[in-house]
């Protein structure tokens, strides 16, 4: 879980808001009509105990107590839909702020072990952070429940049932990612069984099923196709087909991204993911795509993926062995790197040493 929780947070966390806000949206709406109506009774209580009594103000005052009591009475009861709506806002809320927690406690053991050196601080809060992660999975697990409830009962909603299905997947991402990780803690015990002797064979080793998840990106692709999130949709799509090792399918959905939404604030990074498959898992590797994906990834200077992307692209020209091209953009790089020293960016440390390690063995070649 520890090992799986920082790899996805940023991605989750990136998500959140865009998946259940138009829940706490709707909720927050029916809970400000509730309060305005409250105001409006009180108001009018308090404009008719403030008129002074007339004549036949006993009459008055039984009609209008009669008139506040058919209010009430028409006041239209809330759906299903409307409670569904708002029970799913509440689970997964409860969800987030149960992830929220369990992050901060997992952030916090490492700080204090880093301070202290001592391995003994893991005992101290393992108990803790054990609570932490099945509270989280209880919570997950009904989070998924509800929105599976919410989108059988409403498959066609236009305007949440798409976000109840975007939400929806990231949780099975969560869920079979867990999986995954146990699977493979127990595949490294079974390898050691059968060095041991314990064991005949091994069985297949544990790969990771997103299918879940896929399929609803696919529905809402086909159902939903003016889904205000699209692009995240084809983004996390081609994300969830490359981890499951269906690679040229995804390459082909984050084609559809770069080229359907240009605009889209995933466009860099996608074009940085479909070279990097160009790179190292084409069969064979096409390095002219790759070096095409990696110029267009690096259209803002001021990205943190820019460097990644440039000192790439000098990688690939060093394969090809245009070692000219190579020795300029690793230059390039350095240069880049001299000119952020101290500024907010962050940057991988190691690239810069490279780029002066690679520039030297390109003159050693030449």
């Amino acid at each position: 879980m520890k090992r799986h929780f920082i790899q996805f947070a940023l991605l989750s966390g990136l998500l959140f808001a865009l998946l259940c806000y138009p829940f706490y949206l709707f909720a927050q709406n029916e809970e400000c009509k509730e309060e305005t109506a409250k105001k409006c009774e009180n108001k009018q209580e308090k404009k008719v105990e403030s008129q002074p009594r007339k004549e036949g103000g006993e009459d008055k005052q039984k009609s209008a107590e009669q008139q506040k009591a058919q209010a009430g009475q028409e006041k239209k009861p809330e759906s299903e839909y409307e409670r569904l709506v708002k029970e799913v806002a509440q689970v997964v809320d409860q969800y987030e702020r149960a992830v929220s927690e369990y992050k901060q406690e997992i952030v916090s053991i490492v700080k204090l072990r880093q301070e202290s050196k001592r391995e003994s601080i893991k005992g101290i809060y393992e108990n803790s952070v054990k609570q932490l992660e099945e509270e989280q999975k209880r919570l997950r697990d009904s989070a998924i429940a509800r929105l599976e409830e919410f989108i059988r009962k409403y498959p066609n909603d236009p305007r949440y049932t798409p976000h109840a299905m975007f939400r929806l997947a990231e949780l099975y991402f969560e869920k079979a990612t867990d999986e995954y990780f146990a699977a493979i803690d127990n595949y490294a015990q079974l390898e050691k069984d059968y060095e041991d002797g314990k064991i005949k064979a091994l069985p297949e080793k544990p790969r990771k099923r997103l299918e879940n998840s896929i399929k609803l990106y696919q529905r809402i692709i086909a159902d939903f196709p003016n889904y205000q999130y699209m692009d995240v949709v084809y983004y996390l799509l081609g994300y969830a087909l490359y981890e499951q090792e269906e690679k040229k399918e995804a390459v082909e959905v984050y084609y559809k991204l770069v080229n359907n939404y240009p605009k889209s604030k995933f466009y860099a990074e996608t074009y940085m993911r479909i070279g990097n498959y160009y790179f190292d898992d084409a069969d064979p590797p096409d390095l002219d795509k790759a070096i095409e994906c990696y110029k267009k990834a690096m259209v803002d200077k001021e990205s943190v993926l820019y460097p990644n992307a440039l000192y790439k692209l000098a990688w690939t020209y060093y394969r090809k062995d245009d070692l000219a091209q190579a020795v300029n953009l690793f230059a390039d790089l350095i240069e880049y790197y001299d000119a952020r020293k101290g500024s907010s960016i962050k940057l991988q440390a190691e690239m810069r040493p490279e780029s002066i390690k690679y520039i030297a063995i390109s003159f050693a070649d030449d």
